[in-house]
């Protein structure tokens, strides 16, 4: 993954990697966020996959 291509999803990027190692029941959605991430780079769609991947952070969180 090209991660220094996306400086802005690099924090969430971490919390995705350390819910990852926290709990592998998630690993699959897990997988398909950092995909919409990495995927979704039109400047239009971003924002909304980012707001999208931070809720579902707090939800799996608060989980």
């Amino acid at each position: 993954m090209e991660l220094t291509i996306l400086p802005r999803d690099f924090t969430i990027y971490n919390v995705l990697i350390s819910m990852k190692s926290f709990s592998g029941k998630l690993t699959f959605i897990i997988d398909v966020i950092i995909y919409i991430i990495l995927m979704k780079q039109v400047n239009i769609i971003f924002p909304i996959v980012h707001i999208k991947c931070s809720f579902i952070i707090i939800i799996f969180i608060q989980l």
